[in-house]
């Protein structure tokens, strides 16, 4: 009797003790997201059954139990892994526990607080209620302890300070109430005005020693500096719709036409700002102002955190930089707090939603505007009606074969994107990806139809690339609308998934999308479009592996075309209104769009260097650099990399006495400058150099003859002008036809201007007389010791001198 007594006894505790661990298990697979090592899970495991061997922790809690057991575990790992550090820096060699050393390897503690607390769906008042107590009952020791009390302590200052952030923002912008295009430009601007004020904030706090920002005062003083750079810099934004016209501190005359927006360099609109907040002592904002926000800002501006004018701290906001510099500060803010011990205080942004909806606003915080908006829409997940009603009868083996080809690719993204996406994630944003094709696939046959009624829409869903590379488009879409903040998932990630989709093929989509999303799409991610595009157009399509060399050679052979043939055979097409196949057309529009693209790069750097007057002869270099021998040049390539150096052989002809750094330096400032465009350059046979490098060895080589005669002719047609002004009052006839005779001679096989441009061309292009056209350039003997004089040979002392920081804050220092 006995022994069945026991026995049932022991099938008892059995079962409880499954149940326990099935209880247990369940919320351990709840931390799986967060990649945890075996170590810290174990850890975190037997501690939690430790201290509840006798019920002493509540099993309706046991999720928000096992979050304080992880977070300590990870804690203590943090710890061990600083010591060991410091021992390895003293040279200390103790032995170190072989359990741990795999854990510590593996860091797992570089993540956010904030990242740990939304798996568990716990908010941080609760966490920090918790963890009171597990700090109790575990008897953790003081550094431990003192961890929370200072979490508590700058969680409190941090929701005061933005509490005044909320304050002043209401008070310098207005959010558009109205229906309509610019009003919802204008709420979009708006918020993300708001996001970027607080995350210059939060990286600007950062960069400051911590007895600078360690109290509330500080802290707040830093809030109005802050507030005083975005709100001028929003101002640059002439009639922007979000400025609060009643605020003290606009200037009187900015919504007049006549208003010069160079007065806002010296403007300064702190005096009506600290007003907002009259508690804070003005003397102590001047100091926090002078002695260290400026510094620090001037930090971003050499890390290349912030684009715009570093002198002034001016253009951060203007011409689409707003949005370059929110993405460059969110991504050093989420490096900053890959650490347990910190908090992501921009889910502070959504706090006046109110408490009750806590948990709602960690999620929706860390989503951006966009993929807020896109998820809100019913995006169709099959092939909508519209488009299978026009395909007609014989519509199902086509159907079959799209829906085949875009699984396909789901499961390839899926495999690819591994490293940084679980299956779940690449399966949300695939699904999203799937929603936007048949939906924007749905309004561009739509709009077709509407105007050709009779088209075979067969035509389009059967191109080999068309589908592919559409899909391709709406997956990198829905990545910069989830994971905007993550570099490795940006374009061209996606070309990187699908080695079938080309960059050529793939520059088409965007121009598309963009002309038939019909509000679909949001600004951000219109202008993301743009982006891409560009950044197939700057140098992807130039890849030796890239299919555009192949369609250009088939209809030019070996020459590259030039600005003014691309224009010609557009006006030939449309003067002649001969259809042309769009295989045809294909490297037309693109080598259109990209020396478009070409002329607005260089006449923005021509205006940031002071040589708009120059610009035309410039322009002769780099298309004489693009053309050569067949692309050469450009093959491989970036786009800028020829206009810095077309910039910098001018100099050295016309001895305007700028260099690469001064160059670089404006280069740097631009929304489109990238420090790996002057820094790797394919030089040769794999070999890779920096842009002086490249100059020296290839471009200088190459183009120095051209460039050369073209200063020879320019030299010629300015001495003859000379001529022509001071011959004397008298009969003219005759004259006039010996010197333009002798001019055209001597133009004959040179650019003298540069080809004729579309008014995308001619829309920003500098004041310059037009007159003779493009010729040949004529055929120079080559002087090595002339070449010589057009080399930089100092490449290595030259080119560090743009990152160092004592010779830009000199500089800075002496234009105050």
């Amino acid at each position: 009797m006995a022994h069945t007594n026991s026995s049932e006894m022991s099938y008892i505790e059995e079962e409880i003790e499954t149940e326990d661990d099935a209880e247990i298990k369940r919320v351990a697979q709840i931390c799986e997201p967060l990649e945890l090592s075996s170590y810290i899970k174990q850890n975190a495991l037997d501690t939690y059954r430790r201290y509840n061997s006798d019920g002493g922790l509540l099993s309706a809690d046991a999720q928000e139990w096992f979050c304080c057991a992880v977070y300590s575990c990870l804690q203590q790992a943090k710890m061990k892994d600083m010591r060991s550090k410091q021992q390895t820096a003293n040279g200390d060699e103790q032995e170190v526990d072989t359990a741990t050393t795999g854990m510590e390897r593996t860091k797992s503690w570089n993540m956010s607080l904030t990242r740990l607390l939304r798996c568990f769906q716990m908010n941080m008042t609760k966490f920090l209620k918790r963890m009171e107590h597990w700090n109790w009952l575990t008897q953790q020791d003081r550094t431990f302890q003192q961890e929370i009390v200072e979490l508590q302590r700058r969680m409190s200052i941090t929701m005061i300070i933005q509490q005044h952030y909320q304050n002043i923002f209401n008070h310098l912008y207005v959010l558009p109430k109205d229906v309509g295009q610019e009003s919802d430009d204008g709420r979009s601007h708006y918020q993300t005005l708001y996001e970027f004020g607080w995350i210059l904030f939060l990286v600007l706090r950062n960069e400051l020693p911590s007895f600078v920002t360690e109290n509330l005062v500080n802290g707040c003083q830093l809030l109005i500096c802050v507030m005083e750079l975005v709100y001028v810099n929003a101002l640059e934004v002439i009639g922007s719709i979000v400025i609060n016209q009643s605020f003290p501190g606009l200037p009187k005359d900015w919504s007049s036409s006549e208003f010069d927006s160079n007065k806002l360099d010296k403007w300064s609109a702190l005096p009506s700002i600290m007003a907002l907040m009259p508690e804070l002592p003005e003397k102590g904002i001047r100091i926090m102002q002078k002695a260290f926000f400026h510094k620090s800002l001037m930090v971003l501006f050499m890390d290349q955190r912030l684009l715009g004018n570093d002198n002034t701290f001016r253009d951060l906001v203007k011409d689409g930089i707003l949005e370059i510099n929110l993405a460059a500060l969110n991504r050093s803010y989420v490096h900053h707090i890959a650490d347990i011990s910190e908090m992501d205080e921009r889910v502070l942004l959504c706090r006046n939603q109110g408490h009750e909806q806590a948990e709602e606003t960690k999620i929706e915080a860390q989503m951006s505007s966009s993929l807020i908006q896109l998820l809100n829409k019913k995006l169709p997940q099959a092939m909508p009606t519209i488009i299978v009603e026009a395909l007609g009868k014989n519509s199902g083996n086509l159907l079959h074969e799209l829906t085949t080809s875009l699984q396909n690719m789901g499961s390839q993204f899926s495999i690819i994107a591994k490293n940084f996406l679980n299956e779940q994630e690449a399966e949300a944003r695939f699904n999203l990806a799937s929603g936007l094709y048949y939906k924007l696939l749905q309004t561009i046959i739509t709009s077709e139809l509407e105007l050709k009624p009779f088209m075979k829409i067969t035509q389009l869903l059967e191109q080999p690339t068309f589908s592919s590379n559409f899909m391709a488009c709406c997956l990198d879409l829905a990545l910069y609308a989830y994971d905007e903040d993550v570099d490795q998932l940006m374009f061209p990630f996606v070309l990187s998934c699908y080695p079938d989709v080309d960059p050529y093929h793939f520059q088409k989509i965007p121009e598309l999308v963009v002309r038939h999303h019909n509000n679909l799409l949001s600004r951000p991610l219109v202008k993301h479009l743009h982006v891409v595009e560009e950044k197939c157009l700057e140098s992807l399509i130039f890849r030796n592996s890239s299919q555009f060399w192949k369609c250009f050679s088939s209809d030019w052979g070996s020459n590259l075309p030039n600005a003014k043939e691309v224009q010609h055979k557009k006006c030939f097409v449309e003067k002649e209104n001969q259809p042309v196949a769009s295989t045809t057309q294909g490297p037309y529009i693109c080598l259109r769009k990209f020396y478009s693209l070409a002329h607005q790069r260089l006449t923005r750097l021509c205006q940031a260097l002071y040589i708009k007057e120059s610009y035309i002869y410039i322009w002769q270099l780099v298309e004489y650099s693009i053309t050569l021998e067949g692309g050469k040049l450009i093959q491989q390539r970036h786009l800028d990399q020829l206009l810095l150096c077309a910039i910098y052989l001018h100099d050295r002809l016309t001895k305007e006495r700028l260099n690469f750094s001064d160059i670089i330096q404006q280069y740097r400032r631009q929304p489109f400058g990238k420090s790996s465009v002057y820094r790797q350059v394919v030089l040769s046979e794999g070999r890779t150099g920096d842009i002086i490098a490249f100059y020296n060895q290839i471009f200088v080589k190459s183009v120095a003859n051209y460039a050369r005669s073209l200063l020879e002719s320019r030299r010629a047609v300015n001495k003859q002008k000379i001529r022509l002004k001071q011959t004397p009052q008298g009969p003219r006839a005759p004259l006039q036809e010996f010197t333009t005779t002798n001019v055209r001679r001597m133009c004959t096989n040179i650019f003298v201007y540069p080809p004729a441009m579309d008014r995308a061309f001619l829309k920003n292009a500098p004041e310059v007389e037009k007159t003779v056209v493009r010729q040949t350039p004529v055929q120079v003997s080559e002087s090595s010791s002339t070449t010589d004089k057009l080399k930089r040979t100092n490449s290595e002392k030259e080119l560090p001198i743009v990152i160092k920081r004592p010779n830009i804050l000199r500089r800075s220092t002496s234009h105050e």
